[in-house]
Parts: structure tokens; sequence; C-alpha cells
């Protein structure tokens, strides 16, 4: 599980540090970190605007502070805090949003931070209509691209019309992810009949404007889930088509990649070369195919403009992820090309824990079969012999939870 720079070392532009940006606080993201090992390992200061002083990201040896405090509580106080960061490291660095919260704050903002911050060039627009599911489902339909059948209701009672023609079990979204609903955390739900829907839209439903959407369910199992990360460049140039499947999830069934593979599927890196290139995309892309036996075709499920939680999982044989192809073409320097590595695993050892527990105790999965799955994994998102402190960091805060709802137990029973 060593991060190694390998054969890139020297090819980038140290001078240009990077910023990650992740204005709601998660302690338990490991985006950020990610994000600091992959540069860090090549020489590239990264800098992390969070708002947790002792957090995982932290304590890196790769990261090297970019702390704002307290946090800002407009945009307009994130964007002073960002510029000041700015002329303070000099050379206009990197600013790489790593929440969706964060791609819409670039975009609202992208005026006041162009001159003080490097980052791709999208078309006017394109960041709203990819990051917003029902806009996404209209792209979709305008550019004639596979995806499950939506709706959109405007209330819960409108939910329960829409999921009965749909049918059950029904996929509950929320379509604006900066947007909280009751149940932080919680944005794809799948309900198996009413009353489960029910209760799942008064937990994801924001007080804020209707933001809650049915979709249709597409039997199959996690590995059914196809990943693509790569990174567009001028004129949507493609670089780096890494593609992979899930083989779990957390929740199971329905949520983010616990445990993911590399694997090569040339219908789907056609299928997503042709959207970006339709669109005009530049940067990063994170984006979810699901294969659906029913009819033997892909459709696609979410697109993330942003570095994707998972994107260390896809990382080629020389080394290159799509964060070091940020950073070389944003520093005007070639991105080298790299070939997929067949069969590389990655996990996140928290949420993959939690979810190999239930499916264990429901009987899906062997304790054997559990560990053989984890056999030949090349990085973990927290542990890094060579970065061990924010994993211990990690460890530290569940045993702080553990301890205050213990306390919690007792005060109540006494």
């Amino acid at each position: 599980m060593r991060i190694r720079g390998g054969e890139l070392d020297g090819i980038f532009d140290t001078t240009v540090s990077v910023v990650t940006l992740q204005q709601t606080p998660n302690a338990f993201g490991h985006g950020r970190i990610a994000a600091a090992r992959s540069l860090g390992t090549v020489g590239v200061p990264v800098y992390s605007v969070f708002t947790d002083r002792w957090g995982p990201t932290v304590v890196s040896r790769y990261s090297r502070g970019g702390l704002i405090r307290p946090r800002p509580a407009t945009d307009e106080e994130w964007v002073q805090n960002l510029r000041a960061l700015a002329r303070r490291l000099g050379h206009r660095p990197v600013l790489i949003p790593i929440g969706d919260e964060d791609v819409f704050f670039l975009e609202r903002c992208r005026d006041a931070l162009v001159d003080a911050y490097r980052f791709p060039p999208q078309p006017p627009g394109l960041v709203d209509r990819t990051a917003d599911k029902r806009a996404m489902n209209a792209l979709c339909t305008e550019l004639g691209i596979a995806t499950p059948a939506a709706a959109f209701p405007a209330d819960e009672a409108d939910a329960v019309v829409m999921a009965h023609e749909l049918g059950f079990p029904a996929v509950l979204k929320q379509i604006d992810a900066s947007l909280p609903g009751r149940q932080k955390g919680l944005r794809v739900l799948i309900a198996a009949d009413e009353s489960a829907l029910r209760s799942g839209f008064r937990l994801m439903e924001s007080a804020v404007q209707p933001n809650v959407m049915v979709q249709e369910y597409i039997p199959g199992d996690s590995e059914s889930v196809w990943m693509m990360n790569a990174y567009f460049g001028e004129g949507s140039r493609c670089f780096l088509p890494f593609t992979g499947q899930k083989l779990r999830q957390y929740p199971p069934n329905s949520g983010a990649t616990t445990l993911g593979i590399c694997s090569r599927n040339e219908t789907v890196e056609r299928a997503t070369r042709g959207l970006a290139e339709a669109v005009g995309y530049r940067g990063i892309i994170d984006i979810g195919w699901r294969y659906d036996l029913r009819d033997d075709s892909y459709k696609l499920l979410d697109l993330n403009p942003r570095l994707g939680a998972t994107f260390r999982l896809f990382v080629g044989g020389r080394g290159m992820d799509v964060l070091r192809a940020l950073h070389l073409d944003m520093t005007g320097r070639p991105i080298p090309d790299d070939d997929l590595v067949e069969g590389r695993r990655w996990v996140t050892e928290l949420h993959d824990l939690r979810t190999s527990a239930r499916l264990i105790r429901s009987g899906e999965l062997s304790v054997r079969d559990w560990a053989r799955s984890l056999s030949g994994v090349a990085e973990a998102s927290w542990f890094a012999p060579q970065d061990p402190l924010p994993a211990a960091a990690v460890v530290a805060r569940i045993a702080g939870v553990a301890a205050k709802r213990a306390l919690r137990r007792d005060s109540t029973t006494a």
C-alpha cells in the first residue's frame, strides 16, 4: 500500500502548490488525504483549506497546512480567505474542489478567483448541468445517452405516485447534494415499498426546495456498477481513461465505493468520451454507469465534475492519476501516457469493514471470501506505511465517538 512517485519524479513544477477546498467539515472524508499524498509524493506542496484543527489531513506528513478558522459564513468571506492564502503561497496555486458544494462555489465565484488560482475552464453553465441530477437527466435525454428512468416530485405525495409508476424497489436520490436533508450524509436510498419511500423522502428532502428525485431501480449487485476516471484537456482531449468496478459499497448496494477493482471496459470508456466531447468538458471527470442485464446496456448513474473520492483506485503503471494530470496541465507541462493496471484494488478501510460486517451477518458474504477479496489491495484510503498518522487520527476519532456514546448511555441509565 505504498504510494510512490516512481518514474514521474522531476516532471512536475514543484513551485506551483495545490490548495484543496472542502467547505463542509468531514472528519472521515478521504479525498483530501489522498490528494495530499498523490501530489506530495512527487514534491508538489499541498495545502488544505479546512476547519478542523486536529483532523486526519492536518497530521499527514504531506499536508503543508492552510487552515482557515473560524469557518467563513458567506461566499465573499471564502473568497477573501482564499485570495489571502494564494498571495501567501505565490505562483498562483492550483485550486481543487473536493465536494459538490465546493464545485458549485467555484462556479459561482470563478471570476473572483481566476486571477488568484489555476483551475480548468469549463463552458458556462456546464457544472450546473452535470452536478445537478435533474439537469443531468435532461442533458442525457438531449444527447441520447441511456440513463435510468427518473421523476422529480414536488412533495411526498407526488413521490409516492411516481414511485408506483416506476415500480418498487425505487431509488431516491438528492438532486443537489449541497442542500442537506434531515439526515446528514444520506444522499441515496433504495426503498423497497411505499412505507420505506415515505420515511426516506422525509429524511432526504431539503427545507429550501424540492430536492429528491425518484429513479428506476436497475437490478444487479455492486459489480454491475462501473466507474471511469479521466482527465480532459484542451479541446476535450482525453487522458488516462481508466475504468473499474465496484466490488463493495457503503451502504451495501447503494452507496460509495469501499472496495474497487480496475478493469478495462471499452463500452464505458467510449460512452464517457462521447459525452465529454459533446459538452466540451475540461478537467477531471468521475462518472458511474450501471450495466442493465434486461436490455444489455450501460446506463449513466452519476457524473461528478470534480476529483472523485476513489481516484486513487485509478493509478496507471507509471503512477499517473487524474490529479497529477490536472497539475501538469495547469502548469503547462505535458501529460504522459499511462496504462490501466488490470486487477488493481483499492479499499477505504473504515467503511468497507462496516459494509462487510453487514454482509457477513446477512449471509451474503463469508469470512473466507471477505479475506480473499482484500488480497492484492494496492492502496488504502487511510493507512499508508510512510504516512501513518492519518490512520491513527481516524482510530482516535472513532474511539472518542464510542466513548461519548458510552458516557451518554451511562448518564441516561444512572
